[in-house]
């Protein structure tokens, strides 16, 4: 019942009489308390962003003297305080059950409050009072008394956060990380820490070995057979797990910073805290969100399980293969997204490849073993455009993407290019191509021997050189599907084969040193993937 809604006749009746009444009566009284329904108990603590529910009233009282003695009055609930001022203030109204909230403009409909979301802290919440100035049992007219604030509720609107991942990280082998988590307000409505023991766990991808194509197994906790995420012993934390992924502080604290080491390139997962805060054993949330307990490990709001600072994160899915350049008969190179993302050894050295480029990896033996220093190189096979890696022999296994399980297309072989010495019948050969594990030969010898003007397999002419790195092109372009072509077709293409006499002294005049853009094309025909 508002102040406002005594009728006007009573109150013109009792107006001469009120100056007659005691000033020096006592004050309105009251206050009020926050309820759970659930639990039939009174509310103390409640997490940053919740409703406070269910604000219930305490009687309300008020005694002022009439002429016949001191007697009660009725009291009005004209409004409700949080004690703050401006943008810190929240907001009082109704909820039917502790999650919906509705504004409202009568102070006595209300049962609960919505604090501001950033609120943190001791939180003081009370009614605001005043009298009806009239006796209850008498009808006389009392002391009309100001409005008062009653007695504050009192309880701690708390809050335990996690950092979030640093936004431009992307994983590197060895790279340590380090996240916090903490509890606001420090010290409750009661003056008491709200410090606790203060838990990490850690979930991890499993990737094997630490990229396509090595890893490190040394029998040690940060060897590579295991999770990609571990927390690594450090002062002042228990750390516990098969996989080094549980981390426990060793003492009451209201905030812990904790280290995460990165044991892959492609590493992916999360990282969550508890703690044990008014009863309850509960999770942080990440920095400055109200519906996230997880710090992804890395920034990955696409869940694509690739850092979402990755210059080529944008292209999306995962296993995504479809490498525009340079243009081929089937795009793509066998390697998904999150595989050119998570990368490979090459000659000892860590790279990631570019999804917008078709990539093919080499062991060329026969340049770096046999034939150091000549200039054999690929010969004319970097003609394609084609992205090439040159590794050791060592950093496959056949197959050069063979540590592999996350967003996995398909096994895509190496080619080993090597010497062959000599053959009765041939400059080269290529026993099958990709994407199976490929060798091409190259017999040396053989060119020598039929290369002017010695034609000697023991000596090089400037020719031979001219004529293998030819015959190298030839090779690896089978590896990669190329067919021969012979007759009528484009003779100054290192593919075409002569079918005559003519033809094969024409090549040794002219040997070829591309691919031909036509008739039939073989620089738009090869493949480094099925279809």
């Amino acid at each position: 019942m508002a102040k406002g809604s005594l009728s006007v006749a009573l109150w013109m009746a009792i107006a001469p009489l009120k100056a007659k009444a005691q000033t020096n009566d006592p004050p309105p009284s009251g206050s009020c308390y926050v309820f759970s329904p659930s639990s039939s108990s009174v509310v103390e603590y409640s997490r940053r962003g919740m409703i406070v529910w269910e604000i219930t009233p305490t009687s309300a009282t008020d005694y002022d003297f009439t002429p016949w003695g001191l007697e009660e009055n009725f009291v009005v609930f004209v409004g409700w305080t949080d004690f703050m001022e401006g943008e810190d203030r929240g907001e009082f109204g109704y909820s039917p059950d502790g999650y919906s909230f509705y504004p409202v403009n009568n102070p006595e409909w209300v049962n609960a409050y919505r604090p501001k979301p950033g609120f943190v802290g001791v939180l003081r919440i009370a009614p605001i009072l005043d009298d009806i100035p009239i006796g209850i049992y008498s009808g006389m007219p009392t002391y009309d008394d100001d409005p008062v604030t009653g007695e504050p509720w009192k309880m701690t609107i708390w809050e335990f956060w996690i950092t979030p991942c640093p936004s431009g990280w992307r994983p590197r082998l060895d790279d340590t990380l380090q996240f916090s988590a903490y509890i606001r307000p420090t010290t409750d409505h009661t003056g008491q820490s709200m410090e606790s023991i203060i838990k990490f766990f850690l979930t991890s991808s499993l990737e094997p070995g630490y990229c396509l194509n090595a890893t490190r197994e040394t029998g040690e906790w940060n060897d590579t057979i295991g999770t990609d995420l571990k927390f690594p012993d450090q002062p002042g934390f228990e750390i516990t797990g098969l996989d080094h992924n549980i981390a426990t502080t060793t003492y009451l604290t209201t905030e812990a910073t904790v280290h995460v080491v990165c044991l892959d390139y492609g590493a992916y997962g999360g990282i969550e805290a508890m703690a044990y805060i008014a009863g309850k054993n509960e999770t942080a949330r990440l920095e400055g969100t109200l519906d996230v307990y997880m710090a992804k490990i890395p920034v990955d709001n696409d869940n694509n399980h690739i850092a979402d600072s990755w210059a080529f994160n944008y292209l999306g899915s995962p296993t995504r293969d479809d490498d525009p350049e340079p243009p081929a008969r089937i795009q793509g190179d066998g390697f998904s997204l999150y595989e050119e993302y998570r990368g490979f050894i090459v000659k000892g050295n860590w790279r990631e490849l570019n999804p917008l480029r078709k990539d093919v990896f080499i062991v060329n033996l026969l340049d770096e073993l046999y034939h150091p220093g000549l200039g054999l190189d690929l010969g004319y096979f970097p003609n394609l455009g084609i992205t090439v890696h040159l590794i050791w022999n060592t950093e496959h296994r056949g197959y050069v993407n063979f540590l592999h399980r996350t967003a996995h297309i398909l096994d895509q072989g190496c080619i080993v290019l090597t010497e062959g010495f000599f053959s009765e019948e041939n400059m080269g050969e290529t026993d099958i191509d990709l994407p199976v594990p490929t060798t091409c030969v190259i017999y040396t010898e053989t060119i020598r021997a039929m290369g002017p003007p010695h034609f000697d397999r023991y000596t090089w002419d400037k020719l031979d050189v001219e004529a293998t790195k030819s015959i190298i092109a030839h090779e690896l372009g089978h590896a990669i599907h190329l067919q021969h072509h012979g007759t009528g077709t484009t003779t100054n293409c290192v593919m075409f084969v002569p079918q005559t006499v003519a033809e094969e002294l024409a090549w040794w005049l002219q040997i070829p040193a591309d691919y031909c853009d036509n008739n039939p094309g073989c620089r738009y025909l090869w493949v480094l993937r099925p279809p």
